[in-house]
């Protein structure tokens, strides 16, 4: 991780602000946000992997072409990254990064969990449903933002969703047939009801 940034004593940043080539018109980041943060695109990193790389999500060795088409041995690694726009907080977007690091646990009824149960890029649970109702017990690892469902063999369009017996108001999930988005944030153990019409 890097350390934060200030300007003139002050705060600019807790994380990293990265202002890059050929972006950054020939210009690297230095140790300082500099007058190129208003002529050029930058960003923040609040996980970086530069001097602390984080295990790849996969990592293979294979026969391909490198760049000039030659075929040889290589490693391939994958790393997903969050890229965004925000006004949110420090604090909002910390919690975000948790989030993204960590899936919840679950406890499920009326489904089962796919093959590949967390697809890390995507921050999404793969579920296949057995019933027309499922019931899930989350239990965040620290914190779990706006968690995503790709639900297999549902059985008909989502009529409603309760988070401990509440329902969710239908402008804070969508359902597209098969993926569920839910725009909830959750720091304790939490039960989950999807309800599908028969």
């Amino acid at each position: 991780m890097f350390a934060g940034f200030s300007d003139q004593g002050q705060v600019v940043t807790p994380c990293y602000w990265g202002s890059h080539w050929p972006l950054g018109r020939g210009q690297t980041t230095g140790g300082a946000i500099d007058a190129r943060i208003r002529s050029t695109p930058s960003h923040n990193s609040v996980m970086s992997w530069a001097m602390q790389r984080p295990v790849p999500l996969r990592d293979s060795r294979l026969t391909t072409l490198d760049t000039l088409g030659h075929s040889k041995p290589m490693q391939r690694q994958t790393w997903a990254w969050l890229i965004g726009l925000t006004d949110i907080s420090d604090a909002e977007l910390l919690e975000r990064a948790k989030s993204f690091r960590s899936p919840p646990s679950l406890e499920l009824s009326g489904a089962r969990l796919g093959e590949e149960s967390f697809v890390q890029e995507r921050r999404a649970i793969r579920l296949i449903a057995d019933r027309s109702e499922i019931e899930l017990r989350l239990r965040p690892e620290e914190v779990c933002v706006n968690p995503v469902f790709q639900i297999a063999k549902a059985p008909a369009p989502l009529r409603h969703v309760t988070i401990n017996g509440n329902p969710l108001p239908s402008e804070k999930w969508t359902w597209d047939g098969q993926t569920l988005w839910l725009n909830a944030t959750f720091h304790e153990p939490a039960t989950l009801q999807f309800k599908f019409e028969l």
